[in-house]
């Protein structure tokens, strides 16, 4: 393994060594744990910063014990020569401070107004009924893609031919995800061209035919795409499954437990709303998609609009969760601030003083990485040239026809299959006066659409191609048809291009190495000593009995 050098200091050279013949240092007084020029830290002080172990197991190993006193002592030495200070200087400091308060103070409030929900089995076993169609399980396969896409000059003809040539070659003995792997212009190349399982609804026609009619194991006849020529190779199937109460019963109690935390919790924002005069008709009629510019709350100087919902918004979170959540979060921090003064000023110098100390060792670590030898960050990259490749780019405009309620669904998708011809034709203006309603989705990676617009899901599935319609896809109470305004294929970018998110990716692979050399240049500039084991070890003698006497911790309530 080689030796990571930074700032001059080899992870060999990180200790200063006893010379025969000179007086060795004094001896530790009882309960000093670490000690260094001007400072020491002591076993209250340990206690006070980090209480008892989260992990019990962390009371039980002195490593672990060792490890929270170097992180205690990192941080007295950040503090005392003015790396702290200056962390909070840095631009976006006071902006990241805001949201990090925010976020605390709303936990914190919640912390204080938990609730605690019951699932009660015939509940479960109710839903299940009512929706037993939905657990029925459809024929799911997993397969192989080869993507032979027409290259400059060709015709698609030209690359279903040389699809052809591919498939007979898989049928003469060659591994077909060797295939893939040298002559596909698909993404999923990479994997061999595996996806899935998959149903069959989650697949456009000319693909869903042929898959779900091969026998495990047989190459499929060139499949012509707007894209290109694709071959298919089936390598297992999920047969049907008829729904199984026993089955599904976690699934449905996680399901009524998320819908009863969703309401309880929109109940504690509708209850803020009203002691503060506010209207949450906002909040009730949100639509998907959100406006970016809508204005959800303007409270005390500060607009909620859609644009930080979606910002914030977690991965699978409908778009009505994290608009009621973002405003939820700016509603409770501000209930908190009125909890007590004394309360709010811990909190926000724990955050400032977190938050800076966690700035500051990203500095030192940003300091690091630029002594890292540029020669080894280009070897880096030439071994993993496919992980710095751009994501495949979408842009898109959805129409949408809404569903009054009442009104079967399957009624109004026939009317819209009616306008897909108008709307890869550009004919928008048309089908605004068939009722249509636009909205155009800028430039983005198709896989962050796909996780921010899940009734886009089957996108990251198909074969994009400009001027592209897909749909209908249902999403809440409306129907959506969609339409490729743009699309850019992913390709390979060369160092110079990706340079930065290669010192990431170096960083988040040798990270622990970092911080612990910058720790240990720290800390042998501080001369920093630390007691001998066997003081680790009274210690965790004590950890111990007092995770033996604590009482047991409670269970998560709603809130948390």
């Amino acid at each position: 393994m080689k030796r990571v050098v930074v700032a001059g200091l080899s992870l060999g050279l990180l200790a200063a060594c006893h010379q025969p013949g000179q007086p060795g240092p004094p001896p530790f007084p009882e309960g000093v744990l670490a000690r260094w020029e001007g400072g020491e830290l002591v076993v209250e002080a340990v206690d006070a910063r980090f209480g008892k172990p989260a992990d019990p197991a962390a009371g039980e190993d002195p490593i672990q014990i060792r490890r929270m006193v170097e992180s205690l002592v990192e941080e007295r030495l950040l503090e005392a020569n003015g790396e702290l200070e200056l962390a909070t200087r840095d631009s976006g400091f006071a902006e990241l401070l805001r949201d990090r308060l925010r976020d605390r103070r709303a936990t914190a409030w919640l912390a204080g107004h938990n609730a605690e929900f019951e699932v009660r089995p015939s509940e479960i076993a109710a839903r299940f009924e009512r929706e037993r169609a939905r657990h029925r399980r459809p024929e799911r396969r997993t397969f192989r893609h080869l993507l032979v896409a027409p290259g400059a000059g060709e015709s698609l003809e030209d690359a279903c031919r040389r699809a052809e040539e591919l498939r007979r070659t898989a049928v003469a003995g060659e591994s077909f995800e060797q295939l893939v792997r040298a002559h596909s212009s698909s993404e999923s190349r990479a994997q061999g061209g595996q996806i899935g399982p998959l149903s069959a609804e989650a697949l456009r026609k000319g693909p869903r035919e042929v898959l779900f009619g091969l026998e495990p194991g047989v190459v499929s006849p060139p499949v012509p795409t707007p894209a290109g020529c694709q071959l298919f190779l089936v390598t297992s199937i999920e047969p049907a499954s008829a729904p199984d109460l026993n089955l599904a019963a976690p699934e449905l109690a996680r399901e009524i437990a998320d819908e009863r935390r969703r309401e309880w919790y929109r109940s504690l924002v509708r209850a803020e709303l009203a002691r503060l005069g506010k209207p949450v008709r906002a909040l009730e009629g949100i639509q998907d998609p959100l406006p970016p510019d809508v204005l959800l709350l303007e409270l005390d100087g500060e607009r909620v609009t859609g644009k930080e919902a979606l910002a914030g918004r977690a991965a699978g979170e409908s778009i009505s969760d994290a608009a009621w959540r973002r405003v939820g979060l700016t509603l409770l921090a501000r209930a908190y601030g009125e909890s007590g003064p004394e309360a709010v000023a811990r909190l926000e110098a724990t955050t400032r003083h977190d938050l800076a100390l966690e700035r500051a060792r990203e500095a030192r670590l940003r300091k690091a990485l630029e002594a890292v030898d540029p020669e080894t960050l280009r070897a880096f990259h030439a071994g993993a040239v496919e992980r710095f490749r751009t994501e495949p780019e979408v842009e898109l405009t959805l129409a949408s026809w809404p569903v009054a309620a009442g009104v079967d669904p399957l009624q109004v998708q026939e009317r819209v299959l009616g306008h897909v011809e108008a709307l890869r034709s550009r004919r928008d203006r048309e089908l605004v006066g068939a009722g249509a309603r636009f909205v155009s989705l800028p430039r983005g990676a198709v896989r962050e659409i796909v996780t921010r617009q899940p009734a886009l899901a089957r996108l990251a599935l198909e074969t994009l191609a400009e001027g592209e319609v897909f749909g209908p896809y249902q999403a809440g109470r409306a129907l959506h048809l969609v339409r490729v305004d743009a699309f850019a294929p992913a390709r390979d970018r060369g160092f110079a291009e990706s340079s930065e998110e290669v010192r990431r990716a170096w960083l988040g692979e040798h990270r622990e190495e970092l911080v612990a050399a910058s720790r240990r240049e720290l800390f042998l500039a501080y001369r920093v000593e630390f007691a001998p084991q066997e003081a680790f070890e009274s210690y965790r003698q004590v950890l111990v009995s007092r995770l033996v006497a604590a009482p047991p911790a409670p269970a998560p309530t709603a809130g948390e």
